[in-house]
Order: structure tokens, then sequence, then C-alpha cells
């Protein structure tokens, strides 16, 4: 009798924010599947690669590993018609796409708290990872609110989910911002609305219209000087931030991209 070979439960092998970005652009890649036909290559890639990404992100013991193996099981028949075929297909993906999205909220589950961070002078890089990672908590919608904005805002953007909907309220746009803003649009889907106010001094970021991070810092100049960023805590605060943006929002003046 043959023995059971003993299959080693792996671990995680990347960190939660790099597992987060490659996920969510799989999610945002899986989009062009469902005009494949359910033999093509590019849907076994890119089962292959979500599969692996799955693993190095959460290891191989991890429920969502098995929901992703389930969702591609189907029932077949001879009698069946290639449509019936095709749609059972595109479930499949369905089921795999709801996997890795699984995985992304449980990975938001370990990101560090960042309530408050100080950024010494000199620190720009680590500024922008600060400033990233804030931005990926966002689950339906990010404001943005800086009177001084460069091309320096859509990196920290370009991982969002396509269903995340951006706003940035600013007044003055530095370079091709506008233009930048409608590329950034035409590759990556989201949904992109900037007006322009003078009623800002200070920096906030609004995420989902329900949290508030304040900026000591414009983000084109983070970490060229110390600054913190910092959470704002108070219920009451926080709905006088979110309802003053919301105000001068509505009386912006809109910019065409």
């Amino acid at each position: 009798m043959a023995r059971q070979r003993n299959v080693p439960v792996l671990g995680p092998s990347l960190p939660p924010e790099r597992s987060i970005q490659i996920l969510e652009r799989l999610v945002a890649d899986a989009e062009q599947l469902f005009h494949e036909h359910r033999h093509s290559p590019k849907r076994q890639e890119w089962t292959n690669t979500a599969e692996a990404a799955l693993q190095a992100a959460l290891g191989t013991a991890n429920p969502a590993i098995g929901a992703f193996s389930l969702a591609q099981c189907g029932s077949y028949s001879p009698h069946d018609s290639e449509q019936r075929l095709q749609n059972q297909a595109n479930d499949q993906i369905r089921g795999m796409i709801a996997a890795v999205n699984s995985a992304v909220q449980q990975l938001r589950w370990r990101l560090p708290d960042p309530k408050q961070v100080f950024l010494p002078a000199g620190s720009t890089h680590d500024a922008y990872v600060e400033i990233r990672k804030l931005c990926s908590i966002a689950t339906h919608s990010i404001t943005i609110v800086d009177s001084y904005v460069d091309d320096t805002v859509w990196p920290l953007l370009k991982n969002l989910p396509t269903t995340i909907e951006i706003r940035i309220l600013t007044m003055q746009m530095k370079g091709d911002f506008p233009l930048e803003g409608k590329t950034f649009v035409t590759q990556h889907k989201n949904k992109v609305e900037i007006r322009t106010t003078k009623s800002y001094h200070d920096r906030f970021i609004v995420l989902d219209g329900t949290k508030c991070w304040h900026l000591g810092a414009s983000i084109k100049d983070a970490g060229n000087k110390a600054f913190v960023m910092s959470e704002i805590l108070s219920p009451a605060l926080v709905t006088a931030v979110v309802r003053d943006v919301q105000a001068t929002w509505n009386s912006g003046s809109v910019v065409t991209l």
C-alpha cells in the first residue's frame, strides 16, 4: 500500500502591501477574460498566476486558496451547448475573482495602523510609501484635498481597484496634471473628478466619506521637510471636516479631463 505523501504547509512569502497591489491588479486584469474563449491560453495563464499570487500572499493553508480551487469546478455533459460551457467558464472566473477579493480584505487586516506617522526631513520615499499605504485602505472612494498638486499624485493611486472613485480638490495644478489625469483614467478605468477651490490651507485625505487624515505637508513635497500625518479620531471633527469638504466640493470649479 502506497504511503500518503505529506505536502508541506508554506507560509506567506510576500508582505501585505506588495500582495495587495499584485492581487488587485489581477482582479482588474480579469475583466478582460470574459471576452476570451473558455479555452483561451490567457484564461489559463491568469488562473495559474492568480493561484501562485494567493499562495505567496497568504500561504498554502489559507481557506481562500481552497475557495479559489473550488471555483474552478464545474459540471459537464455530452449534451452541453457551447454557450452553456462558456457561461459556466465565466461563472468560474467570477468565483475565482471573489476568492482573490477575499484575500485582499484579509491582507488589509494585517496592514499596520496608520493613525499617526512622523516623517523626518529627507524621507521622501518613506513619505510616499506611507501615503500610498493610506490610500490603499479605501474601499469605494478617496478624496484628496491638497491646494498644490503635481504628477506625484497619480503613482499613489495607480494600484487602487477600478471600483474606487477618486476626487481631487485643489487650487493649483502643476505641469500637465489634468492631461495626466485623463491618461490615468484611460489606463486604470477609475472614475476621477477634479475640482478647484481657494478655501483650504491644510491637506486632508478622506476615505469612503467616513475616515479622515490630516497631512502636515503637500503630497508633492512630502518628506522634503519633517511633517506628521495623522488620522482624525474625534467623531465630531471627522463629521465637520467631511461635511466641509463635501460642501466645498459641491461649489468648486470643475476641471474637465
